[in-house]
């Protein structure tokens, strides 16, 4: 299934245990889809049924279908992808219209609604990037902390992770990829050459520019909160410095001008996923 767009051909098979013959109507409706089937029980025992999908999915996840039975603690999950929209820069590349966590291309530079989420650099979709995701002051020894918090550190700290890893997203292959698949975190010089080629200068060239149309969505600091929403924003790239590899670059994006800049991996910014 996919967010925005009518379901087609979708069905879930489930095993009822009939202990008396007779009717049944049985469905299910969670982000705006409704799995349902009705019929007769002819006999007792198990039966398969095929509940067949209808309706359009509101936003991408993982979402919970809990069926009307008895006991009505039945239930199937169902994944719901993102409809992706891809424009071809001013550089000539492929990349999605809208930042990771947003539905759709933002319709302004201020358009809150679109600003999507903020990753701290290498981790994966887990729940951390999101805006009301739980602070957690432990570090982690892994590439997967394996929990859904944003991940404080001190100033003096800079990473989310010890020992420090960064190659978590080199390329498609990247262990910890957010990008839909046949995406990846676009380098340092792929910034550069959209930059260049657009003449972004400042937030307000950032989106009317290039057909990206990249709103100023903020960041959240090392210490979970948030600065400046609404008024400058940083998108990650998938490079890190070369002196000492202590911090990722992303591309900065001001009211006052644009350019590559320099982050702790803990802080949360923006994500821009190019096609490979």
């Amino acid at each position: 299934m996919e967010a925005g767009t009518p379901v087609s051909g979708v069905s879930q098979t489930i095993t009822a245990t009939v202990s008396v013959p007779g009717s049944y109507d049985i469905s299910a409706t969670e982000n705006g889809v409704t799995f349902s089937a009705r019929g007769n029980f002819t006999s007792i025992g198990n039966h398969d049924i095929v509940l067949h999908a209808a309706g359009i999915p509101l936003v991408a996840g993982n979402h919970t279908f809990a069926l009307n039975t008895s006991p009505n603690s039945c239930s199937f999950s169902r994944i719901t992808d993102i409809k992706i929209i891809t424009v071809i820069g001013a550089a000539g590349q492929t990349w999605m219209a809208f930042n990771l966590g947003a539905t759709a291309p933002a319709t302004s530079m201020t358009d809150a609604a679109q600003y999507g989420d903020l990753y701290q650099w290498g981790r994966a979709t887990d729940g951390h990037e999101k805006l009301n995701s739980p602070l957690n002051p432990t570090i982690a020894r892994t590439d997967s902390p394996g929990h859904g918090d944003f991940i404080i550190t001190s100033a003096t700290t800079n990473n989310w992770r010890s020992p420090t890893n960064y190659n978590l997203w080199q390329g498609l292959t990247g262990t910890n990829n957010p990008c839909p698949a046949g995406f990846r975190l676009p380098t340092r010089t792929e910034w550069q050459n959209e930059m260049r080629q657009a003449n972004i200068t400042n937030s307000t060239t950032a989106f009317s520019n290039t057909p990206l149309k990249l709103p100023v969505t903020g960041h959240r600091n090392v210490n979970g909160t948030y600065t400046f929403t609404g008024i400058s924003s940083g998108y990650w790239s998938s490079s890190t410095n070369s002196q000492a590899a202590r911090f990722p670059f992303f591309f900065s994006i001001s009211p006052l001008n644009a350019g590559i800049s320099n982050a702790p991996a803990s802080e949360g910014r923006s994500i821009r996923c190019i096609k490979n």
